[in-house]
């Protein structure tokens, strides 16, 4: 998202530094209006170099006012916060606007993370799910493996040893193994 951002702001970077400096609000709220089209953008204001609000767009996201500090502040390091009216978790994106190495402004986006966050719960959930399928099926396995090799020729060597010593002598005790269970069957 940062990424997206980064790359939204710098394609029309030079476009908007001219037009704060050529103070032509109207430009620059039909250039915010077009970044603030695309899916999840809630806002985007626009501050001259002294951080006096120059263009903001106009809809049903509020966020509380900033001041100069908070952009200075907030500069090329985004963050998240919980921000607007309805308490959305929110990525705050700030940069400073330049223009032949002048900084003219900044700019301020607010993009929701509403979406994000519902894709990364579903794929932890979906990560959960396979973890725990293939846990439960490396037990069975490893169940169905233990009492074929070990817990079985135990209970034969025990059923086979228990007639014998209960006086039938006529048992022969099956040798399949040459491990330590067969050693005993011996």
């Amino acid at each position: 998202v940062k990424l997206l951002l980064k790359t939204l702001v710098e394609r029309d970077e030079e476009e908007l530094s001219n037009e704060i400096f050529e103070r032509r609000t109207k430009a620059l709220q039909i250039r915010i209006q077009e970044i603030s089209s695309l899916e999840d953008i809630l806002s985007v204001d626009i501050f001259d170099q002294k951080g006096n609000l120059m263009a903001k767009t106009e809809g049903h996201f509020n966020h509380d006012p900033v001041d100069f500090e908070f952009l200075i502040e907030m500069m090329n390091q985004p963050s998240v916060q919980i921000v607007g009216e309805w308490k959305q978790r929110v990525l705050v994106y700030s940069k400073e606007l330049s223009f032949l190495g002048e900084k003219t402004g900044f700019i301020l986006i607010y993009f929701n993370l509403e979406k994000l966050d519902a894709i990364q719960q579903k794929t932890m959930l979906i990560f959960a799910g396979l973890l725990t399928v293939m846990l439960l099926v490396m037990m069975g396995l490893l169940n169905f493996i233990l009492s074929k090799t070990i817990l079985a020729p135990i209970s034969s060597l025990v059923e086979n040893s228990t007639a014998i010593l209960n006086g039938n002598y006529e048992i022969q005790i099956q040798q399949k193994q040459s491990d330590e269970i067969g050693h005993l069957a011996h």
